[in-house]
């Protein structure tokens, strides 16, 4: 990978001005920065009132980032063939995301399930397990064939027509999109194509890190490869919008249980103006609380 310098100007080179999920360019910048200084620019939007990244990736070069930048990055030393990283992965998958995803599922008998943006597979490990027939599908070709290697898991690269292939067209009771959802270039149009590979009674399991479960580490909450910041209830909006019924829900870790409900409707991000003020209310309650006031007592502290 690059040095920081060098990364900055090369995604800044490759970054493009968006509109918010809702179409509107109406927006208000946020005071934040994001962990590695790369300069990315957070609003909100004043139509919608959703938190997004104003100027961010371009779709085009968005997989070259995750193959050869963002592992790097994000993870930096930590090693994916070290037992204590595989362990501590596993028993997350095990009893975390496992339960929860299957809380709601009559048997595992004869059941499909697919993760999108799976790394190696450490999330499909307990469904395989368990008598599932598991699928994962990554950007990143040397955790897939990790994956493959430790776990004997059938993990894919991703492809265009993935989403939309026949062989993929309803044929999953479950799909996992862990921490994924908030990468997106367009959020709306990943839940609309995974939908559809969903079977008529298919679940979708979405874990999110939620603006309101952001802990001290301001700093660290916001980074280049965040594109979106939803809290539950922004996510929630988003999803009964785009047919989708929440099944269950852990607000307090960002887990989501969807299932199909019904028709989207026209504009699946609109929002009036009482959601803008709860957004504005809530960021700056947590921009107070996270930044201003320790920063204040510090500054009080030296009095």
């Amino acid at each position: 990978m690059a040095d920081r310098s060098a990364l900055r100007d090369l995604l800044d080179r490759h970054s493009e001005n968006r509109p918010c999920i809702c179409g509107s360019t109406t927006r208000l910048p946020l005071p934040v920065e994001d962990r590695h200084n790369l300069g990315i620019e957070v609003c909100l939007c004043l139509s919608c009132g959703h938190i997004y990244v104003g100027r961010g990736l371009s779709e085009s070069f968005t997989p070259i980032f995750y193959e050869k930048h963002y592992r790097d990055l994000y993870y930096g030393s930590e090693d994916r063939e070290d037992e204590a990283v595989k362990q501590r992965k596993l028993k997350k998958a095990a009893e975390i995301v496992h339960p929860f995803a299957t809380s709601r599922q009559a048997d595992d008998s004869g059941r499909r399930v697919a993760e999108w943006g799976c790394s190696s597979g450490w999330n499909l490990v307990p469904f395989r397990d368990a008598g599932w027939t598991a699928v994962g599908f990554d950007y990143d070709v040397n955790y897939v064939a990790f994956g493959i290697e430790n776990f004997g898991l059938d993990l894919r690269l991703v492809e265009g027509g993935e989403h939309t292939s026949p062989e993929n067209r309803g044929a999953y009771d479950l799909i996992i999109l862990n921490h994924v959802l908030e990468h997106a270039i367009d959020p709306i149009q990943m839940l609309q194509r995974l939908s559809a590979m969903l079977s008529d009674s298919g679940q979708l399991y979405i874990g999110l890190p939620l603006i309101e479960n952001m802990d001290s580490s301001w700093y660290g909450h916001f980074h280049i490869a965040h594109n979106h910041y939803f809290s539950a209830a922004s996510f929630e909006r988003l999803a009964r919008h785009l047919g989708f019924r929440v099944l269950d829900s852990r607000p307090e870790v960002g887990d989501f249980l969807l299932t199909r409900a019904g028709r989207e409707t026209k504009n699946p991000a609109l929002a009036g103006p009482m959601e803008v003020f709860s957004s504005i209310y809530a960021f700056y309650g947590l921009w107070y609380s996270h930044r201003m006031r320790p920063a204040i007592a510090r500054r009080l502290g030296q009095g």
